[in-house]
């Protein structure tokens, strides 16, 4: 999927490297900045044990290349600069009887040219040693990459800290002499969702606001108290909060005290909504809780005298109360 004029050979993108030098070829989406699962069934068709293949160089000269490597790029910014997983079968002992053969699985950083192993890990079992396909998965966060790898059955090989890069790409790695077939390519992005939450209100932006108002329900508000069921619902942080007036009620925005994913939540972030009902002070609600999903189904506030504020959560026998502050 995604790459541009793939060569296509009985299902498979394949690639045949018949140079010196690495062949790379990108898939046209970039990576998610945030989270983002690479999944594919690749094989190295040049792969067969006491066996070497022709390649040549840029002058022409041909030679011979044994156990040529293949495998899967990502944050690929420049031809210098991108991290890889790469595949390379070896024998341990050629042409003898306590030969054994195994598959190195080796994450490399690439930075400006210059190579860094981050891990590597060699394996004999639960997977293809030859001209088989094998299963990958990576998994990357912002800081975080695991991989997995298997014939029929994924299993964790290797792990590495390493922030993705926004904007970059990731693609098949075709190594000198190899002959890669990729039955399958994957990419399954998740962004943060803590982006959609971001407003333009700074806390000096609301205080100038709030000098202006005449609404008595706009202003910061602080914890008061809970009443809260802890097996259902966790408390995410005394916070203090601003009421501003919107058209459908009210916006609540976050100004500060959370404690469960404290350096995620910023001052002037949506924390939840007051949607007007036919009854005065009571409002329908959408909160965002501490990992940024919404409560939106049967939750309600109510604003007693302008003063006292209560998110009710009946679901899950939870309220929570909060105290405005005289300007």
């Amino acid at each position: 999927m995604g790459f541009t004029n793939p060569n296509i050979i009985n299902g498979c993108i394949t690639t045949d490297n018949q140079t010196t030098a690495d062949n790379i070829i990108l898939c046209d989406s970039a990576l998610s900045s945030y989270k983002f699962q690479i999944t594919l069934r690749i094989a190295n068709l040049h792969n067969s044990e006491n066996k070497s293949y022709a390649v040549n160089d840029d002058n022409g000269k041909s030679q011979k290349i044994a156990n040529p490597s293949w495998g899967v790029v990502f944050n690929y910014i420049s031809p210098q600069n991108y991290c890889a997983l790469i595949l390379k079968a070896d024998n341990s002992n050629p042409y003898d009887i306590l030969d054994k053969r195994s598959l190195t699985c080796t994450l490399l950083r690439i930075a400006d040219g210059k190579h860094e192993v981050l891990a590597s890990q060699s394996i004999t079992d639960n997977v293809d040693l030859y001209q088989g396909s094998n299963l990958i998965s990576i998994i990357a966060n912002q800081s975080n990459l695991s991989v997995k790898i298997g014939e029929t059955k994924l299993k964790q090989v290797l792990s590495a800290n390493i922030s993705i890069i926004p904007g970059s790409k990731a693609g098949i790695f075709t190594g000198p002499g190899s002959l890669t077939a990729v039955e399958r390519f994957i990419i399954k992005h998740e962004h943060d969702p803590a982006a959609k939450l971001h407003t333009a209100w700074t806390e000096n932006k609301i205080a100038e606001h709030f000098a202006k108002s005449s609404d008595l329900n706009e202003g910061f508000w602080d914890y008061l108290d809970r009443n809260i069921d802890d097996k259902l619902l966790r408390l995410g942080g005394r916070y203090r909060l601003a009421l501003i007036a919107s058209p459908s009620g009210y916006d609540i925005i976050y100004i500060s005290g959370a404690e469960v994913n404290a350096s995620k939540w910023q001052t002037g972030m949506l924390k939840g909504s007051l949607i007007k009902t036919q009854f005065p002070n009571h409002y329908n609600l959408i909160w965002y809780d501490a990992l940024f999903a919404p409560f939106s189904n049967d939750v309600n506030a109510t604003i007693d005298g302008s003063s006292i504020i209560t998110f009710n959560f009946p679901v899950h026998k939870t309220q929570l109360r909060f105290v405005k502050q005289q300007k």
